[in-house]
């Protein structure tokens, strides 16, 4: 009787502790396991990790963003001729390219031609894994933001697919701006952000702090506005996003 006693109170304090890390853990801002919306369509590739749709989260009308029109992931550069395979069926033919010219020096750049993408459109930026860090892509790094977003306004270049290296940080920044200006929900907008923390760290914290200076500005439409994005070219995005402005 002592003998099973004593195992159920061994039992009762690992669960104690195991709660207890498990909390420290939710919170510290810092996610690492983030369970998947039944709505997210992730990309099963060989050599691109963190690959999904934007597509399939819902806005404030209750219509869903439409699934094929642009996707994100990690860098390119690796992918495998079935990897093209896969990404050419997909209907993406066009790349945005969030990386340095360092990084493309090192890992490659992404490949083109009659057997990958049709084109790649080059928007450089540097991204530090802290709320200041995610503060200074939209504070300093506005021309490589309104490259981006220039892009997505032409649309004869879709569908699109948006990277950098781990597709987490500078893609989490630009896809929370491109789903911001579609009129995805913060929460939803932070649910999407989450799901790379298979690559690397993520905080909901960082990507609060890139939101809030949009805010400070006037809002999405007034942030990219006031870069060089007009109200024509915002309506363009939706409605090649969306089919209808």
């Amino acid at each position: 009787m002592k003998r099973s006693l004593r195992r159920c109170e061994v039992g009762l304090v690992a669960f104690v502790i195991l709660a207890a890390v498990l909390t420290g853990f939710a919170g510290c801002g810092t996610a690492t396991v983030q369970k998947s919306p039944a709505s997210v369509h992730w990309v099963k590739l060989e050599k691109v990790q963190n690959a999904r749709d934007l597509g399939g989260w819902t806005l404030a009308d209750g219509t869903k963003i439409p699934y094929g029109r642009v996707f994100r992931s990690g860098k390119l550069s690796a992918a495998t001729a079935a990897d093209l395979v896969a990404i050419r069926d997909l209907g993406i033919r066009t790349s945005i390219d969030l990386r340095s010219a360092a990084e493309i020096r090192i890992s490659g750049r992404d490949q083109g031609g009659p057997l990958g993408l049709a084109s790649t459109i080059g928007a450089p930026m540097t991204g530090i894994n802290s709320a200041d860090g995610y503060r200074n892509m939209v504070d300093n790094q506005k021309s490589s933001i309104a490259t981006a977003f220039r892009a997505l306004a032409d649309g004869s270049k879709y569908s699109f697919i948006i990277h950098c290296t781990a597709g987490k940080d500078r893609t989490g920044v630009v896809s929370a701006l491109l789903l911001d200006l579609l009129g995805v929900s913060r929460q939803q907008i932070v649910d999407d952000y989450l799901l790379s923390a298979d690559t690397g760290a993520v905080d909901p914290l960082w990507l609060e702090a890139a939101l809030i200076e949009v805010d400070t500005a006037g809002g999405i439409s007034k942030y990219l506005t006031s870069i060089g994005i007009d109200s024509a070219m915002q309506k363009a995005i939706k409605k090649n996003v969306l089919g209808h402005q």
